[in-house]
């Protein structure tokens, strides 16, 4: 199952670098090497997302468009792994808070597999 992600650049000069969204809260970040070395596959995808889940979260992909596929298996292998733990998605914040000196202080986003996305199919 696919859910909702917004794709926001990651520094106000905008490069080949991508935030994924999820429900405000930062879930992945795919950006463009230099192909030296890396056998066309020059987009690096991480998941930003902290929790310890032992899911892969880093990998490299030839195009975008692919490293953003690999970005959306991984939130649904997250989802699906949070769910069967009964337990939340906790994301960072995507969003700056109105003093930056406090915002570390904000909690994080919670996302609840029934009740901020829908279950899981399978």
């Amino acid at each position: 199952m696919t859910y909702p992600l917004t794709w926001r650049h990651t520094w106000p000069e905008r490069g080949p670098d991508f935030l994924a969204i999820v429900r405000g809260g930062q879930f992945a970040r795919i950006y463009r090497t230099h192909p030296d070395h890396l056998q066309g596959h020059e987009w690096v995808w991480s998941l930003t997302y902290p929790a310890a889940t032992r899911l892969n979260k880093t990998g490299r992909a030839a195009t975008k468009a692919e490293a953003a596929d690999a970005v959306r298996a991984g939130l649904d292998e997250a989802l699906r792994w949070h769910a069967e733990r009964d337990q939340p998605l906790l994301l960072w914040r995507a969003d700056r808070g109105s003093d930056l000196q406090l915002d570390w202080m904000r909690g994080p986003v919670r996302i609840v597999v029934g009740q901020d996305v829908p279950w899981l199919e399978g």
